[in-house]
């Protein structure tokens, strides 16, 4: 019985090379108007896809993510961060590859290499939005609200969507020289919590905030 175990969970670890994995570059976008004048801010980020078709999980595909949140800088000291997640539920129903991860087939990741245009985040599916009242200081981020852009950065600023697309383009490397503090390596929590035990439902924003949400420089 151990040794059959095992032998399921070796093949459910293993996917022949090629059509059993894709990486793939996703170009994340934020938009807004600030004072009628619209901005967007980008960031690039390396995923990869697996098809587990024998996973004992039940999951038919597993994910690593690489990459960076996106700034989106409005001016006048106006900047959101877009924290990172995977995007991959995203990714699959925007494109019509499948309704979930748990139902890819053989066929999905090549509709992921032919797939192509611009797909909007639904609103719902937006991560959570940080910024600074002070950048050069971590304990002073703060939540924003995507349905209130004004009671963040003042009147007259309006985020007006988040959309994706598959490119053929670089990771993008920005956010560790606009936010000096950032050691990705360690991936802390910006406000540490006092002998690390705290119920999340009292923890502050900054408590639940960690580094590795704004970079990750490896395949987690």
């Amino acid at each position: 019985m151990l040794s059959a175990l095992i032998a399921a969970l070796m093949l459910a670890g293993c996917a022949p090379a090629g059509e059993n994995k894709i990486t793939l570059n996703v170009k994340v976008t934020a938009h807004a108007l600030a004072d009628g004048v619209p901005h967007e801010g980008s960031s690039v980020l390396e995923i990869k896809l697996r098809r587990t078709p024998n996973s004992l999980s039940g999951m038919a595909m597993s994910m690593k993510l690489k990459g960076e949140a996106v700034i989106l800088d409005m001016g006048r000291d106006r900047t959101a961060y877009f924290l990172l997640k995977d995007y991959v539920h995203d990714i699959l129903n925007g494109y019509d590859v499948a309704p979930s991860a748990g139902s890819v087939d053989e066929t999905s990741f090549d509709k992921l290499q032919a797939a192509s245009g611009v797909i909007d985040v639904p609103r719902k599916q937006y991560p959570k939005i940080a910024a600074f009242k002070d950048e050069t200081d971590p304990a002073t981020v703060y939540e924003v609200d995507p349905d209130d852009f004004a009671d963040a950065f003042g009147p007259g600023v309006e985020l007006t969507g988040l959309t994706l697309e598959l490119v053929d383009e670089p990771m993008t490397e920005k956010i560790a020289q606009r936010l000096a503090w950032l050691e990705p390596a360690r991936g802390g929590r910006l406000v540490p919590i006092e002998g690390n035990r705290i119920a999340t439902k009292d923890a502050s924003f900054g408590q639940l905030t960690k580094q590795s949400d704004f970079i990750t420089l490896r395949l987690e």
